[in-house]
């Protein structure tokens, strides 16, 4: 009778068969091997309970957000990807570059960038989730203009002088004159937040694989 070999689940080393233990589809040389095998069992099975309980803690979590935290979680992820696709570039509005802000405004909490919208979100939510209406632009820009009145007419002009010349005149009256109404509903929301995290994340790779 020919001899026959399989391998151990465990260290699989191929031995006899008869040398070995079968348990059940499953093959093991030793008696401490079953053991370790038997750990591997509870732990793949922990494992697996604790994947399936993750995900409907989720699906829970998500049914609680109300719609307009979607959205501003949409909104925030779209941000992370402009300030992400717009790296290395200057300011938008102040035309700063990106050195120099760091070392004024690096101090602030959440760094020293913002994704600026070339109209607010208030005066045309339309075009809130629109790039070419969103841009990286320094916390000083983007922030105060509400207070002083001059300091928000500065920033606006200098944002669209500068826009103009990233994305060309047409794009930039087009933003100026869209005043359509648009209603986000709160699976467009969740897929804008997916498909950015995941362009995003395709960005930060592309970089680190050109350093």
């Amino acid at each position: 009778m020919a001899i026959r070999y399989r391998k151990c689940k465990v260290c699989k080393t191929r031995c006899n068969v008869l040398h070995g233990i079968v348990n059940g589809l499953d093959f093991v040389c030793c008696v401490d091997h079953l053991v370790d095998l038997g750990f591997q069992r509870v732990e793949k099975q922990r494992k697996l309970e604790a994947k399936k309980f993750r995900a409907e803690t989720r699906v829970r979590k998500k049914a609680l957000k109300t719609d307009a935290q979607v959205m501003a979680e949409a909104q925030s992820s779209i941000n992370a990807y402009v300030r992400e696709r717009d790296q290395s570039k200057p300011c938008i509005s102040c035309n700063r570059p990106e050195h120099e802000v760091e070392v004024e405004q690096g101090w602030k909490v959440g760094g020293a960038w913002d994704a600026g919208h070339f109209r607010s979100r208030g005066a045309a939510g339309h075009l809130r989730f629109n790039l070419w209406n969103i841009h990286r632009q320094c916390k000083s820009c983007n922030a105060g203009s509400a207070k002083f009145a001059h300091k928000a007419e500065t920033v606006a002009v200098q944002y669209e002088l500068h826009l103009r010349g990233r994305i060309g005149n047409c794009r930039v009256d087009w933003l100026k004159n869209n005043n359509g109404i648009r209603r986000f509903n709160r699976e467009y929301c969740e897929r804008i937040k997916r498909i950015f995290n995941r362009k995003r994340r395709l960005l930060q790779k592309r970089r680190e694989c050109e350093q």
